[in-house]
């Protein structure tokens, strides 16, 4: 069966591969962080102070997160459009699988509808009293 909707298809895998490069990215930005903190001392000759330890170290666990919140977001918009996708196709299915069994089906004859009973003051009967 023919895929609909190529389009969608393709955005919704740019932005889950977009969503991983993210997240791979802030896991390597935090570790360059967490080494700079450590090994950092070395190479600078002690220039980093305590609080600037602590400073950097917070700074790049919120980046982490961020960056995380933000890879999350993108993957689960990515996720809602084979959602929405999903829908459309089961959707379309089951209409074409019921239209498919009613066709089967001779058609019944409609129920006859029972005449309602004469209403004795209505305008017409009224009228037809007045004319006798």
């Amino acid at each position: 069966m023919e895929q609909r909707y190529p389009t969608l298809r393709k955005f919704s895998a740019g932005l889950k591969l977009l969503a991983a490069l993210t997240f791979g990215l802030a896991i390597l930005f935090f570790l360059f962080a967490m080494l700079s903190l450590f090994f950092g001392d070395q190479v600078n000759n002690g220039l980093l102070n305590a609080d600037q330890n602590k400073s950097t170290f917070w700074v790049a666990l919120g980046a982490l997160f961020s960056a995380a919140g933000t890879a999350f977001t993108m993957y689960a918009a990515g996720e809602a459009i084979d959602l929405a996708i999903s829908i459309e196709e089961n959707t379309r299915a089951t209409g074409l699988a019921l239209n498919k069994l009613l066709s089967r089906q001779a058609p019944r004859p409609a129920p006859p509808v029972p005449a309602p009973p004469p209403n004795p003051d209505s305008l017409l009967n009224r009228a037809r009293q007045n004319e006798q």
